[in-house]
Formats: C-alpha cells, structure tokens, sequence
C-alpha cells in the first residue's frame, strides 16, 4: 500500500513540476518588427557589434506592447537576452528575466519576442491593466515595471517600489 503511496505522490510532483516548466516560455527570435506593432511607429539602431536598440516615440516604454484578439505581445531588441518569461498569478504580472549579453561581431536576430496568449493572460488583468516586470538578472535582479493599458493600447514606465508594497 505504501509503495502505490509513494508512487501516486511522484507523478503528482512531475507533473506538477512539467506544468510549471510549460508555463514558462522563452522569446521568440525574429528578423523583423512584426506586422502587429506596424501603428507603434517603432524604430531601431543596430551597432557596428549587432546589438539591437529600440526607439520608441516621446514618453513610451522601451519595451513595445500590444494585445490582439490573439494574444498579447512584448517586443525587444537583443542587447539582452531574454532567459524566460511566465506569469506570476499571485503578483499579478508577468515577468520577463534577461541576462546581459556579450557584444559579439554579429547577431543572426535583431529582435525578440514574447507572445502571450490571450487565454493566459486574462487572470492578471487588473482595471483593465497588465503589469510587466522586466528583471535583470544580471543586476542582481533588479526591475523595472511597464504598465500596459488594454483600452488605449499603451504603456508606459512605472515606479517599482509602490507595486512590492
């Protein structure tokens, strides 16, 4: 009887652990800024060393987001690499962890992108807001938080330290 215990308690573990490995995601690389950013007006600098740099207009966030009937996407360029993202329910966000990068001569991707489906996104929103926080890992996980607006379709950079509280 303990043996079928202990054995009912090892699959409820793995699978526990492959549905949160699942739920984590990494970004896709890509060649060109996708077709759902095209009204952002979105521009970029690549350097002599292939690291990307996006421009976005006067006072939005650098990090580009937008929401479709199909999901919800986050544009970066490839400065740093993003390691993994995943939503976090019980802080209501999602997280986006990067590492810093090596410059290196060239790089194959200019751009990365995180696309979130619609389906998961949904439990996170709060007054019609979702709340990105981009940690770097190689700043000893320091953060910084963009606020995206699903009605008016924009974010923008957030103070930190009022959202921990």
């Amino acid at each position: 009887m303990r043996k079928y215990v202990l054995i009912a308690a090892a699959v409820i573990v793995l699978t526990g652990a492959g549905l949160y490995l699942t739920s984590m995601g990494k970004a896709d690389r890509i060649q060109q800024v996708p077709e759902v950013f095209r009204d952002l007006g979105i521009g970029w600098v690549t350097n002599d060393n292939g690291i990307t740099l996006l421009q976005t207009r006067q006072g939005a966030s650098v990090y580009p987001i937008i929401h479709d009937g199909q999901g919800l996407y986050i544009l970066s360029g490839n400065v740093d690499q993003i390691k993994k993202y995943y939503i976090d329910k019980s802080r209501r966000e999602i997280v986006i962890e990067q590492d810093l990068v090596k410059p290196q001569k060239t790089r194959k991707t200019p751009f990365q992108l995180v696309t979130i489906p619609a389906t998961q996104y949904q439990t996170i929103v709060k007054d019609g807001t979702i709340m990105v926080r981009v940690q770097f890992n190689c700043l000893d996980k320091q953060s910084i938080y963009v606020q995206y607006d699903l009605v008016t379709k924009n974010s923008k950079l957030v103070d930190g330290l009022p959202l921990t509280q």
